[in-house]
């Protein structure tokens, strides 16, 4: 059976996922078989794909042979108006190719069997497979999680680097290609890494181990509507992996028409919408769901059965356990098990969200004394003054030039230098100048730019409280720099030594691309009553800084697609969208909710939502636009004109006098504009507190803030709790703008 646009029911041909896990010497993925499991089952539940139709290769079956044949077969068998979707978790790498213009390679997926003499699949290939398919209207869309994917049907040429990489093929392939691109002919791909950018794998939220991109990918599929551009989706993964690996930045190929449309094509409405799963068998009075942590069933997760598409409340299941990233089993907590029968659907009425904190941070172990540090920061000055170096005082203003970096910190009771990729070199238990100087000689490093962390005094990690049981509004302190977000990092000056929380990674170049900000304000330390003071306003900052990582990254609750409004940043002169995500410092915008008129009318048959716009500044200052008042007077849609209720096509973001508001964008960096509805009214200090890169803050009070939020309607920690459930009646969108300096 074939799929006509606009289908729902069915979509033929059959989408492929692919999970390469292992490659022989090549160091094993642990992600890539979840990222291809869990797509395969968001895109059945949610998206409409019967199960049939899907075919998963894993590890072993990954091969170069069988991942060809499948897409080839997959595409032949395609007509115009069929959706085909094709997915690759796994190694990318690099092949090779004297005809290709330019750095001479090729981009390549790496298949299972490539150590035993296999070629990689090269970005030229995927292309001539591809092209023609999207050239005759097939619906195509690809998403590659790989290192140095973003232009992997285009063959652009990456940085070598490691995570999900492997070595270069040396082996010249010495062909031309002189055929179509995907994209150029109506193709959609999304790739997990920028050309020059890695692809990395990690733990989620779950602690399931997941492609760090997949994850967010998934994140993003699960809570926008199914109707959500391609665009919106992108940006959504784009804002979400700001907060897991905000140094790997996905990319996006395809030409505008497709980007406006839903991510497997098609018209607005054309997706299940609703999130379903199966009850696939009984064990005694329990009930085994098709669905896992993929689809967001924690343990805890409500779910009520649907009768002719109608929630049943008289039938309700709780997840107990999940015995798979892909199955849960349940148990009835309201009605009788034996109305539980093989073959219902169930969609979630209740949600939990995961149990992770709302920041991770590193603080280095103090030294033995207060002698010790002295000498470390008399070492350090001695450090500064070197001609051999350069030195930097603060590690997010690093040259994006051609020097080499060199970091040195204190770690595990050794002072450490590091240099790009290399492993760290342990330079003793005392900082010495000049034991830095020859282990940076003895590594060929030449006129290096030094940065130096001072450990924190005993007084400040105190004070800060951070760490062992103890979580200090959700913080948890890691035991290695590798799993913090956010570090403490002190250094020195003429004027002394101060901390400031630094983001892992940080660059300028970074600074002006990340939602984040790059690093808090400094707070010096030059006597022990200053560690009191400082402690407070560094962990203030934390706090601020663990707010604006949870609006950013956190799991909603499946969007069901019936609020029928997206969040659209409009140019204040032609009153148009956007048409990039960039704008110039100084530019004018304006925001508004555009209305998808195939859903008004779903959207009259489901509960009012308040409505609240906010956002995020590349400083971390977040501020209330919508209601302008702060109160819930005007922001509840419906509207009530006399005794009606009415959903307009089109609701503008007012000032208090309710007039269209228009903002001035002038700092350079990236503006997070977020939408958040629910069917319960909240409060305004939710979305608004000080920036974390200002000199004074108030505290607010972050159980009324957005722990109270969080616990209370969201479910997440918050202030050390354990996740609670709440109902799955609220959704949010996130709209990302990057700012940059005008000429």
């Amino acid at each position: 059976v074939r799929t006509a646009v606009g289908s729902t029911a069915q979509r033929t041909p059959a989408p492929t996922s692919r999970g390469a896990s292992t490659r022989g010497t090549i160091s094993n993925l642990e992600g890539s078989t979840n990222d291809a499991q869990a797509i395969a089952q968001v895109i059945t539940a949610r998206f409409g794909f019967p199960r049939a139709n899907v075919r998963v290769l894993l590890d072993k079956a990954a091969t170069r042979q069988a991942i060809i044949d499948s897409l080839t077969a997959l595409l032949a068998r395609s007509k115009p108006g069929d959706v085909a979707f094709f997915s690759y978790a796994g190694h990318g790498a690099l092949r090779r190719n004297t005809m290709t213009p330019g750095k001479q390679v090729d981009q390549t997926l790496v298949p299972v069997d490539a150590n035993a003499g296999a070629e990689d699949i090269r970005d030229k290939e995927l292309a001539a497979i591809v092209s023609p398919a999207a050239a005759r209207g097939v619906v195509v869309t690809l998403v590659i999680d790989a290192c140095n994917s973003g232009s992997i049907t285009r063959g652009g040429v990456p940085q070598l680097l490691k995570e999900r990489w492997a070595s270069i093929d040396e082996r010249d392939k010495a062909e031309r290609y002189t055929g179509q691109f995907p994209a150029d002919v109506g193709a959609l791909v999304i790739s997990a890494a920028e050309d020059t950018r890695p692809a990395k794998e990690g733990m989620d939220e779950n602690n399931v181990r997941h492609g760090l991109f997949t994850s967010a990918f998934l994140h993003a599929l699960m809570s926008n509507s199914t109707n959500a551009s391609a665009r919106q989706i992108f940006q959504s993964t784009k804002a979400i992996m700001q907060g897991r690996a905000p140094d790997q930045v996905p990319s996006i190929d395809a030409q505008q028409a497709r980007l406006r449309q839903p991510l497997f094509g098609g018209n607005s409405g054309d997706a299940a919408g609703r999130t379903t799963v199966a009850l696939t068998g009984l064990r005694g009075e329990k009930a085994e769901l098709d669905g896992g942590l993929a689809l967001g069933l924690r343990p805890g997760t409500e779910l009520a059965r649907l009768v002719n598409g109608v929630l049943d409340s008289n039938l309700i299941v709780k997840v107990e356990r999940n015995s798979s990233i892909a199955r849960s089993i349940a148990v009835v907590v309201k009605g009788s098990e034996d109305s539980l029968k093989v073959g219902d659907l169930y969609a979630i009425t209740r949600w939990v969200a995961a149990d992770e904190p709302l920041l991770r941070v590193w603080v280095p172990a103090p030294l033995a004394t207060e002698a010790d540090r002295d000498a470390a920061i008399a070492e350090a000055r001695i450090l500064r003054a070197s001609n051999q170096i350069t030195w930097i005082d603060d590690p997010t203003r690093i040259p994006t030039g051609s020097q080499p970096l060199v970091t040195v910190a204190f770690e595990n009771g050794w002072w450490t230098l590091r240099t790009g990729r290399e492993k760290p070199v342990s330079i003793g238990a005392t900082l010495r100048a000049a034991r830095v100087l020859s282990a940076i000689t003895q590594l060929g490093v030449k006129n290096p730019v030094v940065w130096l962390s001072i450990p924190p005094t005993r007084a400040l990690d105190a004070a800060l409280g951070i760490g062992g049981t103890k979580q200090e509004a959700g913080i948890t302190r890691e035991g290695a720099p590798e799993g913090a977000f956010y570090v403490l990092a002190g250094r020195v000056t003429d004027q002394g030594v101060s901390y400031a929380w630094v983001r892992a990674n940080a660059s300028a170049a970074d600074s002006a691309s990340s939602a984040f900000p790059a690093r808090s304000n400094w707070f010096p330390i030059s006597a022990a009553p200053d560690a009191a003071a400082a402690a407070d306003s560094l962990r203030m900052r934390a706090e601020a800084l663990g707010k604006v990582r949870t609006w950013l990254t956190i799991a909603t609750p499946p969007d069901d697609g019936q609020f029928p409004y997206r969040l659209v940043v409009v140019d204040s002169v032609s009153g148009n969208p956007l048409a990039s995500d960039s704008i110039t410092a100084g530019t004018v915008i304006q925001l508004r909710l555009d209305a998808d008129t195939s859903r008004l009318a779903a959207a009259a048959q489901r509960s009012p939502r308040f409505v609240y716009v906010f956002n995020i500044d590349s400083k971390g200052k977040a501020t209330l636009l919508f209601p302008s008042d702060g109160t819930n007077a005007s922001n509840r849609v419906p509207y009530f004109m006399g005794n009606k209720e009415v959903w307009p096509d089109a609701i503008p973001v007012t000032d208090g006098a309710g007039q269209v508001a228009s903002f001035g964008a002038t700092d350079v960096g990236v503006e997070s504009l977020l939408l958040v509805t629910s069917e319960q009214e909240l409060p305004r200090d939710v979305f608004e507190w000080d920036a974390v890169v200002s000199p004074e803050m108030q505290r607010g009070g972050a159980e009324s803030q957005i722990g109270g939020l969080l616990r209370s309607r969201m479910g997440t920690r918050g202030l050390g709790a354990r996740p609670g459930s709440a109902p799955a009646t609220w959704s949010l969108q996130r709209v990302q703008v990057r700012v940059i300096a005008g000429r």
